[in-house]
C-alpha cells in the first residue's frame, strides 16, 4: 500500500506529532485491507451539517442528460484530492514512518 501510494503521489512522507494509526486487517478472502483509526480525530472535528440531496431530482437530471460518464468507484476515496490547506490533517503513522495523504481516506467524518 505505502510504496504503491508513494509512487502514485497519493502520499508524502511527513514528520508531525498529530497522526492517526494505520492498521492492516484481513478480509474474508485473506487479502489485507488498510484501515485508519480516526475515532479520536473525528470526535474532535466540527461536523459539516448538510442536507441529503434530493435523489428524485438527481435521477431526473441524469435521465435528461445527453452525455453520461462512468467513473471507477472501486477506490473512490483515493481519487479525490485533499485541498492543500487540509493535507496536514490527514497524517497517519505506521511503525516505519509518518505520512500525509494527498487524497481522501476512508474514515473522515466530513469526507
Amino acid at each position: 500500500f505505502l510504496s504503491e501510494s508513494l509512487r502514485g503521489r497519493l502520499l508524502s512522507p511527513e514528520i508531525t506529532g498529530l497522526a492517526v494509526p494505520m492498521l492492516c486487517l484481513a478480509k474474508k478472502t485473506g487479502k489485507l485491507r488498510t484501515v485508519f483509526d480516526k475515532r479520536l480525530q473525528n470526535e474532535n472535528t466540527v461536523k459539516d451539517v448538510t442536507p441529503f440531496p434530493d435523489q428524485d431530482m438527481i435521477r431526473n437530471d441524469v435521465a435528461r442528460s445527453q452525455v453520461r460518464s462512468k467513473i471507477d468507484l472501486t477506490e473512490s476515496y483515493e481519487q479525490i484530492r485533499i485541498v492543500d490547506r487540509d493535507v496536514d490533517k490527514s497524517a497517519f503513522s505506521k511503525n516505519f514512518g509518518t505520512y500525509e495523504s494527498l487524497v481522501m481516506l476512508m474514515g473522515d467524518c466530513n469526507a
